[in-house]
């Protein structure tokens, strides 16, 4: 599933693996996304991020989880869309809530589930 999508709608990708913060970037600009990627949470707060639109956080990282970030981001713009994303920690749809999050995906799961859970957020 291909979605497309305007390059002034900007992604932030945190993730601590840069691996995966890499392909997410190259897969997500390949599908017309502007995108700024983070080691941790910390960098990413201490960013530009007033124009994000999505925010995709691996949920296990030092210093500063997933989970902590979502809130806090949520705290500076109400309206930012952030999807939890892990390979290792399952969550409950009350954790997500707790975060303030809008949806969790399994980093497992191939990328089209990604890309439809970004879909439905459009």
């Amino acid at each position: 599933m291909t979605i497309t999508a305007k390059t002034e709608t900007k992604v932030l990708v945190v993730d601590d693996n840069d691996l995966v913060r890499r392909c997410l970037k190259k897969m997500l600009e390949r599908n017309g996304f502007s995108v700024v990627d983070h080691c941790s949470g910390a960098a990413a707060l201490n960013s530009n991020i007033d124009d994000v639109w999505l925010a995709i956080l691996d949920v296990d990282m030092p210093h500063m989880t997933g989970l902590e970030l979502s809130y806090l981001l949520k705290e500076f713009n109400s309206t930012i869309k952030i999807i939890l994303f892990s390979a290792h920690n399952p969550l409950s749809v009350e954790d997500v809530k707790k975060a303030k999050a809008d949806a969790f995906v399994k980093k497992e799961d191939d990328i089209s589930s990604l890309m439809e859970k970004i879909n439905s957020l459009t």
